[in-house]
């Protein structure tokens, strides 16, 4: 047998059926694309922006993040679609905050950076 598993085939079933039902209830749907929506370097960008500085309109965060807005406006769109971002209109510009979500995911996602880190 390999390193990575057991030499004997057992099953502590109370043990695994609380282990099943915490991974049923991470693994859903929204969860998950939301952690996809997230898993990208310039999106990452933004929402660490959008929740330091709440209200920049996609110029202001084209410039935060480097990339041509047309590039941000798409990402944009996915962290919304995800539920990681509000809009709203003022005027001629459209502003782009972080929700309660996204900021706890940022948090969850420096918390996991510090530990790898260490």
């Amino acid at each position: 047998m390999s390193a990575a598993s057991c030499d004997v085939d057992c099953l502590d079933h109370e043990s695994a059926r609380r282990a099943r039902a915490a991974a049923h209830r991470i693994c859903r749907r929204d969860a998950l694309v939301a952690l996809r929506a997230a898993a990208d370097p310039v999106r990452l960008g933004l929402l660490a922006a959008a929740i330091e500085q709440p209200d920049l309109c996609a110029c202001d965060l084209a410039w935060v993040v480097d990339r041509q807005k047309s590039l941000v406006s798409h990402h944009l769109k996915q962290l919304r679609d995800a539920g990681l971002l509000t809009q709203r209109r003022d005027g001629r510009l459209v502003r782009y905050s972080a929700t309660a979500s996204a900021e706890a995911l940022v948090h969850a996602a420096a918390v996991a950076q510090r530990e790898l880190a260490a």
